[in-house]
């Protein structure tokens, strides 16, 4: 998957993850055509982006999964990792399917993403400023959403501490090593 969005000249690219397994596994997603980039999944995908020209990230968290018959059902629930059943009714922007840490210095042009405007916060800054703003970003977004956590409770379970690191090996490299 991560060469087909390599080798993609598309400025929308969408991307539909239909199975996952539950690995702690960056994914990248590197490009330097895509502008939009419209994604279905689950919230366990950990996608890494590095797009110059990406503007704006559509996240569409896939909350379908099949019971031990098969059948599909529906499941309103967030299934990040290690989130707490009393945690999952509202799902994670900035966290599932997507780390909005790695668009940092990653995705210079990014102004949107999961309907959160953070076009206007500099990435000429630190990772530690610019988290700051963006973090403020995302918990009114949670407020909108019906949170109801104060910000320091919110931000242990459901924002990122540290900024991730883009793996050194990824696509066919990366499976190589695993023999």
């Amino acid at each position: 998957l991560e060469a087909v969005v390599a080798a993609s000249k598309a400025p929308v690219l969408r991307v539909t993850v239909v199975a996952e397994t539950r690995r702690l596994v960056y994914k990248v997603f590197k490009n330097n055509y895509v502008e939009k980039l419209v994604l279905t999944g689950p919230c366990t995908f950990n996608l890494f982006l590095v797009m110059e020209r990406l503007k704006e990230v559509v996240v569409n968290l896939d909350t379908s999964f099949l019971d031990n018959n098969n059948n599909n059902l529906e499941m309103l629930l967030c299934n990040y990792w290690k989130s707490r059943i009393d945690d999952r009714s509202l799902h994670r922007a900035g966290l599932c399917c997507v780390n909005i840490g790695s668009v940092f210095e990653n995705c210079p042009n990014l102004e949107r993403f999961m309907g959160v405007e953070i076009g206007s916060v500099s990435h000429k800054q630190s990772f530690n400023k610019w988290n700051t703003r963006v973090k403020k970003r995302f918990y009114d977004h949670y407020l909108q959403q019906g949170g109801y956590k104060e910000m320091k409770v919110w931000a242990k379970t459901r924002w990122f501490p540290r900024r991730p690191v883009l793996p050194k090996e990824i696509g066919y490299d990366r499976g190589i090593n695993w023999v």
